[in-house]
């Protein structure tokens, strides 16, 4: 384990001292929560929208969502859908409007539950920010039914360009994704990939290598409250993906 200020988290990298003093201060101020909630609301709205997510979700779903940070995500999902999720983090970080009795401190890695205990496993964020990606993977194909989803939202990285040129985007996504999880220079790993290789990726794990994706893109319209766009602009040059993965029955696999 690495301690960073006053957070200790196993086997992970990620520092969550930031976050909760940025929610410790919206809890103190109901006017910054308020602003707060409208802007993160937008962003849920706009990834539920662009990635489709109602039609993945039914009544009576038993749903894991990993990577809750504020909650406000799973939240707004658990709305829309009338389902509630069980969640988890490495850190409870949720504000108030956003807490309930369905969350679990835990890691990825060693997740507290069955073998095929979920319909669908939503990892939000996650993947970029570790080390060993294929054992998170393992996790979740673990506790997913068969023929049950796992939905990621990662960042991705452009296909086709030059060396040069992505290892300047994968910076500079870095730089804008640290900023915007107020995550200290250095501290948390940054492990992305294309949309081709996050699907090279899920194939190796045993997933189904019929792939859904959805691509949106961001960059400083977040920070201006804004959600993400469809079409790349000079306000949102950085590319997000939504992919849904099926863990296959024993009939599809060739």
């Amino acid at each position: 384990a690495r301690e960073k200020g006053p957070e200790v988290v196993e086997g992970e990298t990620y520092d969550y001292s930031g976050l909760k003093r940025i929610v410790k201060s919206l809890e103190e101020d109901p006017k910054k929560m308020e602003r707060w909630a409208r802007a993160t609301q937008k962003r849920a709205d706009h990834i539920f929208e662009t990635a489709n997510l109602d039609s993945e979700i039914k009544k009576g779903d038993r749903v894991l969502y990993i990577g809750t940070g504020t909650g406000a995500m799973p939240h707004s999902v658990e709305k829309k859908t009338g389902v509630e999720f069980i969640k988890i983090d490495l850190a409870d970080i949720r504000t108030s409007d956003n807490k309930d009795n369905k969350f679990v401190v835990a890691n990825a890695r060693r997740l507290p539950f069955a073998d095929a205990a979920f319909d669908e496993v939503f990892l939000s964020d996650v993947l970029h920010h570790t080390e060993k990606q294929g054992e998170i993977l393992a996790e979740v194909k673990r506790v997913l039914k068969l023929g049950g989803k796992a939905i990621i939202l990662e960042d991705t990285i452009p296909e086709a360009i030059h060396p040069t040129t992505r290892l300047l985007f994968d910076k500079l996504t870095g730089l804008m994704d640290d900023a915007l999880n107020f995550q200290s220079k250095g501290v948390n790993p940054h492990n992305r990939h294309s949309v081709i290789e996050w699907q090279t990726m899920f194939d190796t794990a045993g997933f189904d290598p019929n792939v859904d994706t959805k691509t949106w893109y961001w960059g400083l319209n977040l920070a201006l409250g804004k959600p993400g766009s469809d079409k790349r602009t000079p306000l949102s040059p950085f590319e997000s993906t939504c992919f849904k993965i099926k863990k296959p029955k024993p009939e599809e696999i060739s």
